[in-house]
């Protein structure tokens, strides 16, 4: 099935929002991935679509469907957003997102391991306001911020990124068809590597779920 032609979702190569009504932004997220996809994945096709915006429609549908077809994506699409209309959002919210999903899954550690040298690896990564935030998440939510396996989060705790990591990686795991390839195009979105594969019970998916619907409650940034 080849890509119809749709404006791409807007990305960090196109900031503003997408322009058109659901339907036409849907369509654009499921077939036009090269629209806002993450350079990393674009591979010989990302000197080409520089500047994206800027892109031709027909070049951005070739991209795309080269993309859809490695990633096995071609047969996979969402058909109904239902409570993920979040999937269509700029890439500045959803790094928003990132940042709420990642610190409050953090939550856990700092609330659990108070050790000097805990505390320290703590505001390495999180900072001391994140941190804190990241201890009411722990005193607010029963699930998200405490992870199944006992050696935690998949995500190597060394820096700053680790927040990112772990909140896009959270993201990806969030749509519930999984068959929908919803989590592969958002992978996409991110720098390649960047997601790692989660599993999250169902009630952190709900957390999860209720955190990004408060980022969508969040008035614009100013422009």
């Amino acid at each position: 099935m080849n890509p119809p032609a749709a404006a791409p979702v807007a990305d960090s190569a196109s900031p503003r929002a997408p322009v058109g009504d659901l339907g036409r932004q849907l369509m654009s997220f499921n077939w036009l991935v090269a629209g806002y996809a993450h350079p990393a994945w674009l591979g010989p096709w990302a000197e080409l679509l520089v500047p994206r915006e800027r892109a031709s429609p027909r070049l951005l549908r070739r991209a795309s469907f080269a993309l859809l077809a490695q990633h096995g994506l071609q047969q996979r699409h969402v058909r109904d957003l239902g409570r993920h209309t979040w999937l269509l959002e700029p890439y500045a919210r959803l790094l928003r997102m990132a940042e709420v999903l990642g610190t409050a899954m953090l939550g856990g550690w700092v609330r659990q391991r108070l050790e000097r040298q805990q505390v320290a690896q703590q505001l390495q990564v999180l900072g001391p306001l994140r941190r804190e935030q990241a201890l009411q998440w722990a005193q607010t939510l029963k699930a998200l911020p405490f992870p199944a396996a006992a050696t935690g989060w998949p995500v190597p705790l060394t820096g700053p990124s680790a927040v990112y990591r772990l909140g896009a990686s959270a993201l990806v795991a969030l749509p519930a068809e999984a068959h929908s390839g919803a989590g592969e195009r958002t992978a996409m979105r991110f720098p390649y590597g960047a997601v790692v594969p989660l599993l999250l019970g169902p009630a952190q998916l709900d957390e999860a779920l209720a955190l990004v619907h408060g980022v969508l409650a969040e008035p614009e940034p100013a422009a």
